[in-house]
């Protein structure tokens, strides 16, 4: 009984910590394109929050993506969420850019989105020299796909050979 009360007290708190990051101005909006409103879904590798067109783009790039109703949050992704966001986002992959160079895609311009986190994600074009702030995700595998800080998800291609010990 008791660890279910705190289950629940933690299960509590996280929803509210989600409910604030989701409702920062920078997070009302989807971060790949113009939509407005509430974004629902939010993309692991950048931890940023998208629309559902955008989403769908995503994963394209194989980019994990999770329902913000559907999916519950666990502490550390909401903390990489609160490091990350689409403020810090915009901070690390737009960091020099400018609509001039290439507008804000409109929601439903499929292919100018695709166009757009090509050049944002894939090429870097805009990125922050540094790096900027935005937490990051490896997916190269190991690990359990758990979200790193120190890590470059512009990972295009990788091993999936593990060297197991023979056995005689």
């Amino acid at each position: 009984p008791r660890a279910d009360m705190s289950a629940k007290r933690e299960e509590k708190r996280n929803k509210e910590r989600f409910v604030k990051v989701k409702n920062l101005p920078d997070n009302k909006k989807c971060f790949d394109c113009d939509a407005r409103g509430r974004p629902q879904y939010v993309v692991m590798p950048l931890w940023t929050f998208v629309c559902t067109g955008c989403s769908g783009v995503h994963r394209e790039f194989s980019h994990r993506v999770l329902s913000v109703t559907l999916h519950t949050f666990t502490k550390e992704q909401i903390g990489l969420l609160e490091a990350g966001g689409n403020k810090a986002a915009r901070e690390r992959y737009l960091a020099t850019w400018d609509p001039r160079d290439f507008p804000l895609p409109e929601e439903g311009q499929t292919e100018k989105i695709r166009e757009f986190m090509r050049l944002k994600y894939t090429d870097g074009r805009w990125e922050a020299r540094d790096g900027g702030g935005a937490a990051r995700y490896d997916d190269r595998g190991g690990g359990g796909g758990e979200p790193e800080a120190d890590c470059d998800h512009r990972i295009v291609e990788f091993s999936t050979e593990v060297d197991y010990p023979l056995v005689p």
